[in-house]
């Protein structure tokens, strides 16, 4: 069955410079978990994750800031930060249609180490 690791990225310098640790750690998960395939929602490519699969969903990303827009001010305290950073929670939602076309899909954000070992005691 198919396999993918995802994340969203939403082309800004500020989560840019975790790219390389996301895609090193989730290219060594790939390998064990049997040759996953790595994706990346984004406007933007990175050079520092050649081997991903970016999906650049404009009409997602369109919806998304429509949504927000119209809801501005209803969506409470612990819904985010306006912008970039709430675009991006709502794309998140977006992997969810691709679940006819994966058996397994594992989101991991940018800022998550999926390279974590064990603590020494």
């Amino acid at each position: 069955g198919r396999v993918a690791i995802a994340t969203v990225w939403d082309g800004g310098h500020g989560y840019a410079c975790a790219i390389p640790l996301w895609c090193q750690g989730a290219s060594r998960l790939a390998s064990v978990v049997g040759d996953a395939e790595l994706l990346i929602l984004s406007p933007k490519v990175s050079e520092d994750c050649p081997n991903a699969r970016y999906l650049q969903p404009a009409r997602t990303i369109q919806a998304a800031q429509s949504y927000l827009h119209r809801h501005e001010g209803r969506l409470g305290r612990n819904s985010g930060q306006r912008g970039a950073f709430a675009v991006s929670n709502l794309l998140k939602v977006a992997f969810l249609s691709l679940g006819s076309t994966y058996e397994l899909l594992l989101y991991a954000d940018l800022d998550i180490d999926l390279m974590a070992r064990p603590l020494d005691a």
